[in-house]
């Protein structure tokens, strides 16, 4: 099964505003991510919070570019049915890097806009080198974005530790 969803890293402290902007309230704890689910809220013990929102279309998570997330947010998009992922920072709403992967363009693409806060080089020589090992079989380069926004943020989304809570639209 491909995984296909969008996720929003923030303070802790902008989370009601994002909350409101959703139109969502807190439901019921869950272990994980369901296998059908809409947004779920993760808090992370820095201080922030993930929301997660596995409704994603082909803009990506549409209801964050509609409201101002005051301060730091990353926002990560990953579609794995097209090899194809997104993160990009963003302070006070607007977006100051990003870099993608569209395994669909080339199997070593890699998109850069801005200066990343993290080097990405050794990830990305990595990503290189096990895809010339695999024959150009292998789509490597797919997890240097979600490798860097994971170094920033602490979240991997399919790491089977992560709790979370359903939002529920209110």
């Amino acid at each position: 099964m491909s995984i296909n969803l969008a996720w929003l890293w923030l303070t802790e402290a902008e989370l009601p505003n994002a909350l409101a902007r959703l139109k969502v309230t807190e439901g019921e704890s869950v272990s994980d991510l369901p296998d059908e689910f809409g947004l779920c809220l993760r808090r992370l013990p820095t201080g922030h919070a993930i929301i997660v929102n596995s409704e994603i279309g082909p803009d990506g998570f549409p209801e964050i570019g509609d409201f101002h997330i005051s301060g730091p947010s990353i926002v990560c998009l990953v579609a794995e049915a097209g090899n194809y992922c997104h993160v990009s920072g963003r302070d006070n709403g607007v977006e100051i890097w990003s870099i993608s992967h569209n395994g669909g363009d080339a199997i070593d693409d890699l998109q850069v806009t801005g200066e990343l806060p993290i080097d990405i080089e050794p990830l990305r020589q990595s990503a290189l080198e096990k895809i010339r090992d695999s024959n150009h079989t292998v789509d490597h380069m797919f997890s240097v974005p979600i490798r860097l926004a994971f170094d920033i943020t602490g979240f991997f989304h399919a790491r089977a530790d992560n709790e979370f809570t359903e939002l529920v639209y209110s």
